[in-house]
């Protein structure tokens, strides 16, 4: 992790569940406290935006875990946002526990941000290269907590259908 009080910062492809229970291979990426994912590292449209602290726990799967089908060769790690936990796949255990301790310190970490002058978002939309306009969730682990343009679907769906 970098030092020096800046955020650590990840990147890279992950495979998704979605709710059809068929694996979707993503581009993720943290930018200050939010993990954002487009459908390919081009990044030409972001697909959503979540703001870390509002999400619930953060957690690495064990591979004997028998909850989770033959798909899980230690390489799983969830995120649970409200009702829901969404099962995401590194290509190893040793990528997944990395993307699991980057999010918990992002999720935990002050919004050092808020002591700047820059909007925080204002920074993530410029870095996110024509994407479509993204609103940060509430302050409280809601539904918000994913959040997409206005014209989208529903939260929970849209992060499970793309």
């Amino acid at each position: 992790m970098e030092s020096g009080g800046s955020p650590p910062q990840i990147s890279g492809y992950l495979q998704k569940k979605a709710k059809t229970g068929k694996w979707q291979k993503r581009w993720f990426e943290t930018n200050a406290h939010y993990l954002t994912y487009y459908k390919s590292k081009k990044m030409e449209k972001l697909l959503a935006a979540l703001n870390l602290p509002q999400v619930g726990e953060i957690r690495l799967v064990d591979p004997d875990d028998e909850s989770y089908e033959e798909d899980n060769d230690g390489s799983l790690f969830t995120i649970e946002l409200n009702d829901r936990v969404y099962t995401m796949k590194a290509s190893t255990r040793e990528e997944a526990a990395r993307w699991v301790e980057v999010l918990k310190v992002l999720q935990t970490m002050e919004e050092e941000e808020s002591k700047t002058t820059e909007d925080p978002t204002a920074s993530m939309m410029r870095n996110a290269q024509g994407s479509i306009p993204v609103t940060p969730g509430t302050a409280t682990r809601s539904a918000d907590a994913w959040s997409k343009e206005p014209a989208c679907c529903g939260l929970c769906a849209c992060f499970s259908a793309n």
